[in-house]
């Protein structure tokens, strides 16, 4: 069995994800949030990694 089908296994039995939504950033993270924020509404540049490759 993959780990993505224990993952989605997990959330189906328990109906929550198994971390918590953290928000904790520091003043000088805008650079990233504005790089997050972009990623996020333009998804189309996606990379393609292989679980086996990480």
């Amino acid at each position: 069995m993959t780990l993505y089908v224990v993952f989605l296994r997990y959330v189906a039995c328990i109906k929550k994800l198994p971390f918590k939504e953290v928000t904790k950033f520091i003043d000088n993270d805008g650079d990233i949030l504005s790089i997050i924020e972009d990623r996020f509404n333009n998804p189309n540049n996606t990379v393609k990694v292989n679980i086996d490759d990480l």
